[in-house]
């Protein structure tokens, strides 16, 4: 069935439209999206990580299981991501005043050892979100368990010694293990920018093993996403209602991470803050549409790279019938498109100095033309039927691969070839499992496996005189750790300035979540370091067990900080007692 055969959906015009005065009917429609997007600021202030915010009439969703307690219905209804199958988001009605408004806050490939981060998504006007991650195959949050490499070691792709190495670990690094495989041989660890990748159990240290229990066993080697990292999107593009209220998906990544989203079937890595929407061109073809509103965003598939970098850089790729980018796909040059061109620069202009999104973009931001990449390398057949025996050793790529800086895969790969592209090696070296990599004349690597060859490749040289791997990056053990706020800080007294230390909190022990849910409607929580409030957020419903009292439902307030020298007091006060916890430490330079 096409993705995008829908449902038919009534969206009702009653009842709590918009929890602010009701515009005049007289009033233009830039006010009544300011206002939304108002309503909108209110309703989701303070969403949490892998949550979905309802923010304004009229949205419709869709659960991969119906539950009494799944409620998606007016401004401020807020579900996890992990139980929503889709999101259907209205067009701008100024009769009915509807304007549809979702806010969702994801993990993507964020680093699960600092909570606080996340990716930003906001759904406007007639557009579709369908979570592509099902709740059984979902990556979802767990607590990583710390673990002391005991010697050098390598970083593999997956538990096996014949996988790539994609990095190493030292003697003494502090890894975060989140997985297992099903015989425990190999841990599964977090690396500091979020990718995942596994080191053998005999060399690392854990500190408290009786807690690998509580971490997720990994039996496949299928790529895994957290809930929404992976998703379908669609918008019409008709005509806009009005300039100001777009039909559009604007995404964020976190500052100084860059995440990997798949939409559409299309990986994508942004660092950035980027704009999507969707044309049909005249001829029925469906176009995902995508605008970078700043920072970088790129993406590699079959024949076609993306590498944008300045805002307005724009791509259009064609989809197949099911809504997808496939083998078919390509990269096509709008020109001057009147309602798309319309549709980017409203979404741009409804975020711009908006706090809706973590780092609001400057009043400017949007003073941009659109400008369309459709260029990129040119492949080829693979075909080197025309290399005799006697010519130039000639090499084919087998399909898309990285050139790397050096033979194996710890050096950082510097440029590609598409498949069928040629190359022309000038000598090759062995990496340590005594495979070949051939040296390209631009001082790049490619790896024997990965390309045909022709013509008198056994005549070139063995190259001996190679350049060292670059260093791994020192481990970031900081953030890891989560500091319980009790009458004691011991703990913090070993923190160095400049780690970043995550307080925490939490808050009862109900019998059922429907209990919790009722006892803390309303409530919230002031972490304040040395009096000044932290930004405060919430893990949500979470099973509290242990410490010698009855199981319970409860939640979980957190707030990042970054360690300054001299003595502190950090404090957390929840709005429904009286007092507070607090506790004094020191932090060395």
């Amino acid at each position: 069935m096409n993705r995008w055969h829908m449902l038919l959906w009534l969206f009702l015009a009653a009842g709590g439209l918009l929890p602010v005065a009701r515009a005049q009917e007289g009033d233009s429609c830039p006010v009544y999206v300011t206002a939304a997007l108002q309503s909108v600021q209110t309703a989701c202030a303070n969403v949490g990580r892998n949550q979905a915010c309802y923010g304004n009439n009229a949205v419709i969703a869709e659960f991969w299981q119906e539950r009494s307690d799944l409620v998606f219905s007016t401004p401020d209804d807020r579900v996890a991501l992990v139980d929503l199958r889709r999101v259907v988001t209205a067009p701008l009605d100024l009769d009915k005043r509807l304007w549809g408004v979702v806010v969702l806050k994801a993990q993507a490939n964020l680093p699960m050892t600092l909570p606080g981060q996340s990716v930003t998504f906001l759904l406007m006007g007639d557009a579709t979100l369908e979570n592509a991650v099902e709740p059984d195959a979902a990556l979802l949050p767990i607590t990583p368990v710390q673990a002391v490499v005991a010697s050098n070691a390598n970083l593999r792709s997956l538990p096996s010694t014949t996988a790539n190495i994609l990095g190493s670990a030292r003697a003494g690094d502090t890894l975060a293990i989140i997985g297992l495989d099903p015989a425990a041989i190999w841990y599964e660890v977090e690396q500091i920018d979020g990718t995942h990748a596994w080191i053998r159990s005999d060399l690392v240290t854990v500190a408290q093993p009786d807690l690998l229990v509580d971490l997720p066993v990994v039996d496949d080697s299928a790529p895994r996403f957290a809930p929404m990292q992976a998703f379908y999107f669609n918008s019409q593009s008709g005509d806009l209602a009005c300039n100001q209220a777009p039909n559009a998906l604007v995404i964020q990544s976190p500052e100084n991470f860059s995440v990997l989203l798949n939409i559409n079937g299309l990986e994508i890595r942004i660092g950035s803050t980027v704009l999507f929407t969707s044309f049909v061109q005249p001829d029925g073809t469906r176009l995902l549409v995508g605008t970078l509103l700043e920072g970088t965003l790129d993406a590699r598939y079959q024949a076609f790279a993306l590498d944008l970098t300045q805002p307005g850089q724009s791509f259009a790729v064609t989809l197949n019938a099911e809504g997808q980018v496939d083998e078919t796909s390509q990269l096509v040059d709008l020109g001057v498109n009147a309602t798309v061109a319309a549709n980017i620069q409203s979404g741009c202009s409804s975020v711009a100095n908006n706090p809706l999104l973590p780092a609001p973009l400057p009043p400017n931001a949007c003073d941009f033309a659109v400008n369309y990449q459709t260029t990129s390398k040119t492949g080829g057949s693979g075909d080197l039927s025309d290399v005799g025996p006697g010519d130039p050793c000639t090499l084919a790529a087998k399909r898309l691969v990285n050139l790397r800086g050096g033979p194996g895969l710890s050096y950082p790969w510097n440029g590609q070839l598409l498949e069928g592209e040629r190359a022309a090696p000038d000598g090759y070296a062995l990496d340590e499992a005594n495979q070949r990599w051939w040296r390209l004349s631009n001082g790049l690597w490619i790896r024997n496996d990965l390309v045909e060859q022709a013509g008198a490749c056994d005549a070139l040289p063995l190259i001996t005189a190679v350049p060292e791997p670059p260093p791994p990056p020192t481990p970031r053990v900081t953030g890891s750790q989560i500091y319980e706020i009790t009458h004691s800080c011991a703990d913090l007294n070993n923190v160095r300035a400049g780690e970043t230390i995550v307080f925490q909190r939490g808050i009862g022990r109900w019998p059922t979540p429907e209990e919790k849910a009722a006892a803390l409607a309303g409530v919230t929580a002031t972490i304040t370091i040395d009096g000044a409030p932290l930004d405060v957020y919430y893990e949500g419903t979470t099973l509290h067990t242990g410490d010698g009292v009855p199981d319970g439902y409860g939640d979980r307030a957190r707030a990042n900080w970054t360690a300054t020298p001299g003595t502190h007091t950090v404090s957390v006060f929840w709005s429904a007692y009286t007092g507070s916890d607090s506790c004094t430490f020191t932090i060395s330079g």
